[in-house]
């Protein structure tokens, strides 16, 4: 999974290369206004219900309208962190792991994705495991469509190359699972703010050993994320406090 969408989505400076003349620039405006509109097909809770269902149908407009509208729910804290089960650690330290294990880091996982989704995307990468490991294939090829078009909702935000072409995220964990998926080491981060008041994270991208020069040349050294969302909501938090 991970090395297919290294080959497609981002190759990567074939594709951070590119300026999209069709970023889509998150409005949550408006996207508050569809996910609480229970006639609107982007409304939060059927949405949700397609993605828990793995409706394979569901198109990178669906989810941007899910990923970005799951930010506007009074159960979203952009404080909570998700937590490792110490059993399920455990598991996964095996040499092996039985089926019936299987079983359980299946159930334990599937609450974690059905409550929360976002929480944790590496969520989806331990279900595809599962899946392929107890020889689900539809339900893997169904979760696997669906991170993909994840991975495109993401990027139609931007290319990450610049402030203007920055990724939006609702939560600074997404920056590092996006960097880990696209295998780009993080040497180092930086906040940045502009004129408009937006803020955005850079993570410095660490440089490749035995380069030569021309490679070096089209090196990605960073990748700017827009968390303008997360400083919102990290004084809406504060304030409340």
């Amino acid at each position: 999974m991970r090395k297919l969408l290294l080959i497609i989505l981002l190759a990567p400076i074939s594709f951070f290369g590119q300026e999209s003349e069709n970023t889509k620039k998150v409005n949550y405006k408006n996207i508050d206004i569809e996910v609480n509109n229970s006639k609107s097909e982007y409304y939060y809770p059927k949405l949700k219900q397609r993605l828990i269902a793995l409706d394979s149908t569901l198109t990178t407009n669906d989810l941007h309208y899910l990923y970005y509208g799951t930010s506007l729910q009074k159960d979203f804290s952009v404080m909570e962190r998700a937590t490792h089960d110490p059993k399920m650690l455990a598991y996964f330290n095996q040499e092996s792991i039985s089926q019936d294990q299987w079983k359980d880091i299946e159930k334990h996982y599937t609450d974690l994705f059905n409550s929360k989704p976002f929480l944790d995307i590496e969520t989806f990468d331990i279900l595809l495991g599962v899946f392929q490991n107890t020889n689900q294939k539809d339900k893997f090829d169904k979760l696997d469509n669906i991170l993909q078009k994840f991975f495109n909702m993401w990027l139609e935000t931007g290319n990450g190359l610049t402030k203007e072409t920055a990724i939006d995220v609702i939560s600074t964990t997404h920056e590092y699972y996006f960097m880990r998926v696209i295998n780009l080491k993080v040497s180092g981060q930086a906040l940045l703010h502009d004129e408009a008041g937006r803020s955005y994270d850079l993570l410095k991208v660490e440089k490749e050993e035995n380069s030569d020069s021309k490679n070096e040349e089209k090196q990605i050294t960073g990748v700017y994320f827009d968390v303008t969302r997360i400083f919102e909501l990290y004084n809406e938090t504060f304030t409340k406090n």
